[in-house]
């Protein structure tokens, strides 16, 4: 029997909207996200998603930010672009955080 705490990591179901979402993570048999934070700030199509996967009984376990600039398409880019490393992002990647945490603060 799967853990009822088991998540998917929405990243990794590329869906475009909070429906593709619950769709996907249901199709996998789950119901529990770890949820990409940055889309609710920066796209319109998931400013309600807290929402819709409450409605859906989706629970979201935890949430991810993503930095600016990262770039996990190689190691070596993964080196030089990933988490909060690189000085010429900082400011930009400071705000979105500030922003995703001001978001997860009223999701609660």
């Amino acid at each position: 029997m799967m853990s009822s705490r088991l998540g998917i990591c929405n990243w990794s179901l590329r869906p475009e909207s909070p429906l593709e979402l619950i769709d996907s993570t249901k199709q996998c048999g789950l119901s529990c996200v770890q949820l990409a934070i940055v889309p609710l700030l920066e796209d319109p199509a998931w400013q309600d998603a807290a929402t819709v996967l409450h409605t859906a009984g989706i629970e979201i376990i935890s949430g991810m930010l993503e930095t600016v600039g990262e770039d996990y398409s190689s190691l070596a880019s993964i080196a030089t672009t990933g988490g909060v490393r690189p000085d010429g992002s900082w400011p930009a990647t400071w705000e979105r955080a500030k922003g995703v945490a001001q978001i997860v603060a009223e999701m609660k």
